[in-house]
């Protein structure tokens, strides 16, 4: 049940209306529950549903409403890169692609795999503050803000890399195929936010 929602039906009629009223008020019954509960989360509480991630620019918005929604009011916070605990303050993006590469080493052995590619961006998001009261309406990211995710060395050097025989190097390498972008995750302070992928 959404909070704050009610729904204007009394509990306490429902198996009466069903025992003497049969099956048409049965029906007529369960339209106005569903009617009911439609409105309720059409109008209830707070807004959410706002969080993007823009996968060609590495920016990202949070929305006051989402934070709420997944960890609750009192993660909404105003991030504190000194604080000796970062994780509350932290927004996560991840996702992952398969990759099928094929390497040629300098021993002389080739191998052809499929290698599990995560593209990620981790820093600290801005506040975004109301004018007067300064309540935090949502926080935004930009690509500036990635300070945390390892270098980008991309599928095929890190995938050829990771499979490199003892004592050997990579010679050289290339990508046959990649699959759609999968599992993809916005995290705001370890909170998983449901978001909309851009680009």
């Amino acid at each position: 049940m959404v909070q704050g929602a009610t729904l204007p039906i009394d509990a306490r009629t429902i198996g009466r209306d069903i025992h003497t009223k049969g099956v048409v008020n049965l029906k007529r019954l369960l339209v106005g529950i569903l009617s009911s509960l439609l409105i309720a989360l059409a109008t209830a509480g707070i807004a959410s549903g706002e969080a993007w991630f823009n996968l060609n620019t590495g920016a990202a918005f949070v929305g006051r409403g989402d934070v709420i929604a997944a960890a609750g009011k009192d993660a909404l916070v105003i991030p504190d890169p000194m604080a000796a605990d970062l994780s509350p303050f932290l927004l996560t993006w991840v996702g992952s692609e398969d990759w099928v590469l094929s390497c040629r080493y300098s021993d002389g052995s080739t191998k052809v795999f499929t290698y599990t590619y995560t593209r990620g961006s981790m820093g600290f998001p801005h506040a975004r503050l109301a004018p007067g009261n300064g309540n935090i309406t949502g926080y935004t990211y930009g690509p500036e803000d990635n300070l945390f995710w390892p270098d980008d060395m991309g599928p095929v050097a890190e995938g050829c890399s990771a499979m490199t025989p003892a004592g050997a190097y990579t010679v050289d390498g290339g990508a046959i195929s990649h699959s759609a972008l999968y599992d993809t995750h916005l995290y705001f302070g370890g909170a998983d936010i449901p978001y909309t992928l851009l680009g």
